[in-house]
C-alpha cells in the first residue's frame, strides 16, 4: 500500500490491515518546547534541511534526540549487564571483534 494511501487511511479513521486507527493527530503528536543551541549548529541544521538530508528542523533533532537516547538507554542495558556479570573478558572482546570483523 502507497504510504499517502496508509496515511489518508489513517487521517480518515479508517481501518488499516486490521489495526483500528486513533487517528492520524494522535499517531504524529509533538509538544513543543524551547531548546538553546549554538548559531553553528543551528546553520548546519539549516543546511542539512536545505539539502534536503531532513524534512524540517524539527524533524532533524527529533530525530537525532532519539537515536541519542536509544543508545543511551543501551548503554545502560550494557552497565547493568556488567554490573550482574562481569565486563567482558580480553577473549570475549576478541571473539567479538573477529565475528564482528573489526
Amino acid at each position: 500500500m502507497p504510504a499517502s494511501a496508509f496515511c489518508r487511511g489513517w487521517r480518515l479513521g479508517r481501518q488499516l490491515d486490521g489495526v483500528a486507527s486513533a487517528g492520524y493527530e494522535q499517531i504524529m503528536a509533538t509538544e513543543k518546547v524551547t531548546v538553546a543551541l549554538t548559531p553553528s549548529v543551528v546553520r548546519r541544521a539549516k543546511k542539512a534541511v536545505k539539502e534536503g538530508r531532513a524534512k524540517s528542523l524539527s524533524a532533524l533533532v527529533n530525530k537525532l534526540l532519539d537515536e541519542q537516547l536509544r543508545r543511551d538507554e543501551l548503554d545502560e542495558l550494557f552497565d547493568q549487564w556488567d554490573a550482574e556479570r562481569g565486563p567482558p573478558s580480553p577473549e570475549d572482546e576478541a571473539w567479538a571483534d573477529r565475528v564482528l570483523g573489526l
